[in-house]
């Protein structure tokens, strides 16, 4: 080889580099960031749903974070085994979720009050909800706290179960 073919390939070489350096730092690096969670986001919401009373065993829940990613435990009927669905809210929730969710709101729900007719008492279904919101934490329960059925918390929080179901 001569002097000249050495130069093409050590310059061939040199723009080969440069190319992908450019192509990891332009395209890769952004896709593989962005496929990870923001991991602010996932921890400044949390939200646990749980069904209690009548269902007994065979009660439902779920957990969802801040990503909107989800996990959705039922059992099917005539079955003893739990069965788990895994997956992320739609859109349209998540946007639910971001609107009706007021500091306020939640903690005017979560205050304690007695009940005395509560369904779970008659072998009817209540459900609680455990979340952390923006690093504080709220329990609502449909027997146990001041919740308002009515409210557009109380709905979104109660439509999470049919998003996920549909999924």
């Amino acid at each position: 080889m001569k002097k000249a073919d050495y130069i093409s390939v050590l310059i061939t070489f040199v723009v080969g580099i440069y190319a992908g350096g450019y192509l990891y730092l332009t395209v890769f690096a952004p896709a593989a960031q962005s496929l990870e969670p923001d991991q602010e986001k996932v921890l400044q919401l949390s939200i646990t749903g749980e069904l209690y009373g009548g269902c007994r065993s065979a009660c439902q829940s779920f957990h969802v974070l801040g990503d909107a990613s989800f996990r959705y435990f039922y059992t099917l009927e005539g079955s003893a085994k739990q069965k788990k669905h895994e997956g992320k809210l739609s859109r349209g929730m998540q946007q639910r979720i971001d609107s009706s969710f007021i500091t306020e709101e939640l903690e005017r729900q979560s205050k304690l009050v007695e009940k005395s007719d509560c369904s779970s008492y008659s072998d009817g279904i209540d459900v609680t909800y455990e979340i952390v919101y923006q690093n504080e934490e709220y329990l609502i329960d449909s027997c146990t706290t001041a919740a308002d059925g009515e409210s557009e918390l109380w709905k979104t929080l109660s439509d999470i179960w049919q998003d996920m179901a549909s999924q």
